[in-house]
């Protein structure tokens, strides 16, 4: 897949505890957790860990603007039993899309961009074969209604292979030909909002910025420092600096494995991916 992938703190939403909701707060009341409710919430995380097989999670609980509670279960690495805790960096996979249209929010709102901003009008300098593709919208791409659909991937990774790099999506789309209209069918897509974020960079950093480098910047500028997500970070390798990270799992007959590990253990497993570098 192309994504870029963000590493932070699993932050579980409060919604998941609705099989018993409390009433709404009247205004000016605070719903503070009592012990009750700390034990309910651990009890329910650890059934679920338990139920679906999942080595470690941190879970935590806001508010209005305060966090209530943060705490890791379980371990980063069944073959190290290194405990989570409240900082543990995780990888969040797709939910980093997410965090794309979050920041095309907030260009929105600066004015930097408009939802109805074509790629022609975010990258003029362009040259596209699919005078089509020039006028898919900044809505279309992050809405999975662009025309690109889910089967084009394939012909990326055909392309490009398993070390494609940020350049070559850019690459890719210069010879591409939508088979669809846009808005005319959704098609769940991975290079669509892949392309929308690296336009989001050229729109907002210049056409000379690297993009891995300006996607992150751009992140860190508009989302991650204003919500005090000081560690969470797009590239691998600071995360792996970090000292605590939880590593991925993969289920091999009913057993959990480390990549690159021998040593099996059969509870809790998660199924994950490990092809996860800077360069995607």
């Amino acid at each position: 897949m192309i994504r870029k992938n963000i590493f932070w703190i699993c932050f579980v939403s409060a919604s998941i505890f609705c099989c018993n909701p409390a009433p709404p707060a009247r205004a000016g009341e605070s719903r503070r957790l009592t012990a009750d409710a700390v034990r309910y919430i651990e009890s329910f995380v650890e059934k679920q860990m338990d139920e679906n097989m999942i080595p470690g999670v941190g879970v935590g609980l806001v508010e209005g603007n305060e966090i209530v509670l943060a705490k890791g279960y379980g371990v980063k690495s069944v073959v190290t039993h290194e405990p989570v805790d409240s900082d543990t960096l995780f990888h969040i996979g797709s939910v980093n899309k997410s965090f794309t249209s979050m920041l095309a929010a907030c260009l929105v709102d600066r004015g930097v961009i408009d939802w109805n901003s074509t790629i022609h009008e975010m990258y003029p300098g362009w040259q596209l074969e699919d005078e089509t593709l020039k006028s898919v919208t900044v809505f279309e791409l992050l809405s999975m209604t662009s025309g690109i659909l889910a089967d084009d991937e394939d012909n990326f990774w055909d392309d490009f292979g398993d070390k494609a790099v940020p350049m070559d999506v850019i690459s890719f789309f210069t010879g591409f030909r939508l088979s669809k209209s846009p808005g005319e069918k959704f098609s769940y897509s991975n290079l669509a909002v892949s392309l929308g974020g690296y336009l989001f960079v050229y729109v907002a950093a210049g056409v000379n910025k690297p993009l891995n480098e300006g996607y992150s910047d751009l992140l860190r500028q508009y989302l991650l420092a204003p919500m005090g997500m000081n560690n969470s970070t797009v590239f691998i390798s600071e995360a792996q600096a970090s000292g605590n990270m939880a590593v991925p799992h993969e289920k091999i007959k009913k057993q959990a494995v480390v990549p690159g590990s021998k040593k099996r253990i059969k509870k809790r497993v998660l199924v994950a991916d490990s092809e996860d570098r800077d360069d995607d």
